[in-house]
């Protein structure tokens, strides 16, 4: 039973490559540490699912190091912040022109990136001085795990690798998947309005609207309908039930790094995404009230959930539309851009 709910495979080694950052977290007070394990797990996911060599996830945690750089330094502006943000979705799903399996590499560097920009660099909007410069060492390093443990399997006897297989990027290859292009505009139309939205509104906790809305383009209308559900469901009971479980637990000064470990677990520990997106709410609600916010901050996570799911679910219908209209035939059929967190 808990089997079929639970990947206890990469649940436990998505464990042991963050369990340092938790301890460096402990042991110096520093939550910097803590911060970045959402890059240590992003680089984990995209190196097993999309099938990278060494030389890829080193390749990959770059560019997550990059956009992050890019993403704090357009907060000076709202303009630039909307167009850094949907340039970044739209690259992000051509990355699956070098094949479907990409999309999870797409997926884990726009995550990572909006996260740490948002979460780390909220407070300089304005400055350019003011961005968090001291968090990219961090920011690279929490990249290391995933590079070990893609070199581990080229150094054994059996896996024993040429010099030539040092130098590509993928264990595999494949055909690019359809419809890239209009999927990256799909992605890009979507997060852009977020974006929008939240420079106009002065949304809090920005990072989950601009991320629903990316995530929800999954490419055709079924899936994306199905995929705003699934969201829009986790964030409406696992709020609530997280918010009620925060009042009632006793809180301590451990409780906040574990929670943030725990929250990072729930990208790769469950085998149904409605569920593991239910628990991920439910955690990150607790966090946000152990942290000393209101409750009504836990709320936001809701609304920001629904509004950017509805907002990239109105995209993909759009263009889905727009698309048919524009070729004068049946309906257009793009494969999923995101299936993940």
């Amino acid at each position: 039973m808990i089997r079929r709910l639970i990947h206890i495979e990469m649940l436990f080694r998505g464990a042991l490559m963050l369990a340092p950052f938790l301890v460096a977290g402990l042991a110096t007070g520093n939550p910097l540490w803590t911060h970045v394990e959402i890059v240590t797990i992003s680089t984990f996911i995209a190196a097993e699912r999309s099938q990278l060599t060494p030389l890829g996830v080193l390749l990959h945690a770059m560019a997550i190091a990059a956009a992050f750089i890019a993403l704090s330094l357009s907060m000076a502006s709202p303009v630039l912040f909307v167009l850094a943000t949907a340039l970044l979705a739209a690259a992000c799903a051509l990355v699956m022109t070098a094949g479907q399996g990409m999309r999870w590499t797409g997926i884990f560097t726009f995550l990572p990136s909006v996260y740490l920009a948002c979460g780390l660099a909220g407070s300089a909007r304005g400055s350019f001085s003011g961005v968090d410069w001291a968090a990219l060492p961090y920011v690279i390093i929490a990249g290391l795990p995933a590079i070990l443990g893609a070199i581990a399997p080229c150094l054994a006897k059996t896996e024993r690798a040429s010099v030539s297989s040092w130098r590509a990027w993928r264990r595999t290859s494949e055909p690019s998947a359809k419809n890239v292009f209009t999927t990256a505009l799909t992605a890009a139309l979507a997060v852009g309005a977020a974006a929008t939205l939240v420079s106009l509104q002065h949304v809090q906790h920005e990072q989950w609207m601009v991320w629903s809305a990316a995530c929800v383009v999954t490419g055709d209308l079924p899936t994306a309908l199905a995929k705003w559900k699934d969201r829009a469901l986790g964030a409406v009971t696992g709020v609530p039930l997280g918010m009620l479980a925060a009042m009632l637990m006793p809180h301590s000064a451990l409780l906040a790094p574990m929670l943030t470990i725990a929250i990072a677990l729930t990208l790769v520990s469950f085998h149904h995404y409605a569920v593991g997106f239910g628990v991920r709410c439910a955690l990150q609600a607790i966090a946000i009230i152990v942290a000393g916010h209101v409750t009504l901050a836990a709320d936001v996570r809701t609304i920001n959930v629904i509004v950017g799911g509805s907002i990239g679910l109105l995209s993909t219908v759009g263009m889905h539309y727009f698309s048919v209209w524009l070729k004068g035939r049946g309906p257009v059929a793009i494969d999923p851009q995101c299936n993940a967190s």
